[in-house]
């Protein structure tokens, strides 16, 4: 991750560290070096959510919007 990180720049790096400090499950998985002098950054964000079973006596409620 270090080689990756060494390609961004100062306020790409903060732009960057910004946005993982938001999303908890989000992940820098690679930095591409354009032809043209541009930078792509590829992130893997996922939703993490705790499995739970439920007997059949349980009832769940919800308004989807």
């Amino acid at each position: 991750m270090a080689k990756k990180l060494s390609l961004l720049n100062k306020k790409q790096r903060k732009w960057l560290d910004n946005f993982l400090k938001d999303k908890p499950h989000a992940r820098l998985t690679n930095v591409y070096d354009l032809l043209d002098g541009d930078r792509v950054i590829e992130i893997e964000w996922w939703e993490h959510t705790i499995p739970l079973i439920l007997d059949r006596h349980t009832l769940i409620e919800n308004k989807l919007k």
